[in-house]
């Protein structure tokens, strides 16, 4: 997906959630993220909201792994080789990475000086 970014948009803001943020954000659960993946299906049914509301079958489980993955900051870089990656902070911790390119300067500086801390770089 991130190829037909680059090849289709002229310009370009794709936001995703940092993996060292201590919430992961799909399961609405803290730290389940850091824990391994035999682990992770385990508590996946019992100790996350998405478990409590949903009840699923360990294919559905196995499912959700196979498809939900946290993308690093060097594993964004290396998608979006030709945008800028900042680093979006909630209360000092990264929250989520943005790629960005071809936003007009006027936009990027209204959004790197926004209400939330951007790193550029």
């Amino acid at each position: 997906m991130a190829g037909e970014i680059r090849r289709l948009g002229v310009s370009y803001f794709v936001q995703t959630p940092d993996p060292r943020f201590f919430v992961e954000p799909h399961l609405l659960t803290p730290f389940i993220h850091y824990l391994p993946r035999t682990a992770r299906r385990q508590l996946l049914r019992h100790a996350t909201l998405w478990g409590w509301l949903t009840r699923p079958s360990p294919a559905e489980r196995d499912a959700f792994m196979a498809e939900v993955r946290l993308v690093k900051k060097s594993e964004l870089k290396s998608l979006f080789p030709d945008g800028s990656i900042h680093v979006e902070r909630w209360l000092g911790m990264p929250k989520s990475l943005i790629a960005m390119r071809g936003l007009r300067k006027q936009m990027r500086a209204n959004f790197v000086t926004g209400s939330n801390r951007i790193e550029v770089g």
